[in-house]
């Protein structure tokens, strides 16, 4: 992060009260010895046990659902997306898309009702869930996520607001939204973490939304190459995940993607 991008975070949280909270965790993790912090060779071994179990998403779900009929998401709503992009403020700095077709596809798998994400920026995977609940009875999509840089009317501007009506956007950090969440969506068929990169705010996290998920119910984490959370965690509840590699296109770069089926 830039010196600019970080004295404009600092200014934001400085006029942002109900974020106090937030500013003085992240301030914390950059001193508190405690706290474990990113490092280099956690990276480094973190992608490494990733390449070790890669497939391609394809291939991902092919393994959870045992079908072949998996839909061109790109291609199919390309006329959305195209719409998303061309939004007045879009830009591919700010975060990535996830697997947009992955997460539509097991959506539909699952004929999902209850879906949590963590994690919304622009809203490319909002979208997709959307995309995939909006002839569905009695569905709806609870996003949490805290504005990048303060800038709210972002969040989420990819999605049209004929979706917009099943769907509630919280916008407030995870330890604060997602209890929120849960409180009014239990048993959730899907759930896809895409916010705190951090190893401790990823496990605590990521527990609260496993425990939440129904039998068959499908955990979706991006990005576990960053560090060595998502390997750990499935050692802690025994667990072997399915690791995708999802490769770099126009709404993303290359990274990696764990799937966790509760059984």
């Amino acid at each position: 992060m830039s010196v600019y991008d970080k004295l404009t975070t600092f200014s934001w949280y400085l006029y942002s009260p109900k974020f106090y909270g937030e500013f003085w965790r992240c301030f914390r993790k950059q001193f508190d010895p405690t706290i474990p912090s990113y490092s280099m060779f956690e990276r480094i071994s973190a992608i490494k046990w990733c390449e070790e179990r890669a497939v391609d998403s394809k291939s991902a779900f092919y393994k959870i659902t045992n079908q072949r009929d998996y839909i061109d998401f790109l291609e199919e709503y390309k006329d959305v997306i195209e719409a998303g992009m061309n939004k007045e403020g879009f830009t591919r700095e700010v975060g990535g898309a996830a697997d947009l077709e992955f997460i539509y596809n097991i959506s539909n798998y699952l004929k999902a009702t209850k879906v949590i994400e963590t994690g919304v920026a622009f809203g490319w995977s909002s979208l997709a869930i959307l995309l995939s609940l909006k002839d569905r009875a009695n569905s709806s999509l609870i996003s949490v996520d805290i504005p990048y840089k303060g800038r709210e009317d972002i969040v989420g501007m990819v999605v049209p607001s004929d979706l917009r009506a099943k769907w509630r956007l919280i916008l407030k950090p995870d330890r604060e939204g997602v209890p929120l969440a849960l409180q009014s969506m239990d048993q959730l068929d899907m759930c896809h973490y895409d916010s705190d990169k951090t190893y401790a705010g990823r496990v605590s996290t990521y527990d609260l939304l496993w425990n939440s998920l129904r039998k068959d119910g499908v955990f979706i984490s991006d990005d576990i190459g960053d560090n060595l959370a998502f390997r750990d965690y499935c050692q802690s509840i025994n667990k072997t995940p399915i690791v995708f590699k999802l490769e770099e296109n126009r709404l993303t770069r290359t990274k990696y993607v764990g799937v966790l089926v509760k059984e």
